[in-house]
């Protein structure tokens, strides 16, 4: 459904009128979120990272015991926080979703959602301004239910791409390239159908993945 938006021009409402469309088909469509089991919850995860691309690093530290969840320091001084604790958040990562050189903050989160009443797992990207962090994009979910998700450089432009493992409706896992649409992400390619998978590693030449007692590039498959 989301490979639409590679192909189809929409200026802003058209674009979000169908992403909106598609998210209720996808309700309809998707497999019981209950079937994804809910993730760990990371106690505290830190990040040294070059937010903005100008030589000093900011810390961006996740702590799901902490209320707001997510800080930005610089230089021993919290710059901005967000990310409430009720959310659950589970994994912090940063990206270039789009590939403007400035890294975004990603938080993976364990909540209900205005069109999924369930909590379940999604993906949310912040901006970083400099000083403060705005949301980027909250989405109510990807094509499917997923475990897990990374960010890579999986075709040499300037942009990351998202990678989840997400789960058919049989039960079975697969693995859903994504690239930053303008607003949200337009699913690239799958790959596999597998009774147990976890993603290992992904950069430009390969998307490697242990499934099924075996280490696939899948990258490579067809």
């Amino acid at each position: 459904m989301l490979w639409l938006l590679r192909r189809i021009e929409f200026n802003r409402r058209s674009r979000i009128a169908l992403i909106v469309a598609l998210v209720f088909v996808a309700a309809i469509r998707l497999p019981s979120y209950a079937a994804v089991k809910a993730p760990v919850t990371l106690a505290r995860t830190v990040l040294l990272v070059d937010l903005e691309g100008d030589g000093p690093r900011e810390k961006i530290v996740l702590d799901a015991r902490r209320d707001p969840s997510l800080e930005v320091w610089r230089g021993g001084k919290r710059l901005d926080g967000n990310v409430p604790r009720r959310w659950k958040p589970w994994k912090l990562l940063t990206a270039d979703v789009d590939g403007d050189g400035r890294r975004d903050i990603i938080v993976g989160v364990h909540k209900a959602t205005r069109f999924f009443k369930q909590p379940h797992n999604c993906v949310f990207v912040y901006n970083w301004g400099g000083r403060r962090i705005t949301p980027k994009w909250l989405g109510s979910s990807l094509s499917r239910p997923f475990s897990d998700f990374l960010f890579a450089n999986m075709d040499g432009d300037r942009a990351d791409e998202l990678i989840a493992l997400e789960t058919l409706r049989d039960g079975k896992k697969c693995v859903v390239v994504y690239s930053w649409a303008g607003f949200g992400f337009a699913l690239d390619w799958q790959r596999g159908a597998w009774t147990n998978a976890k993603i290992v590693a992904a950069t430009r030449n390969q998307l490697l993945v242990e499934a099924d007692g075996k280490r696939l590039n899948v990258k490579s498959l067809r």
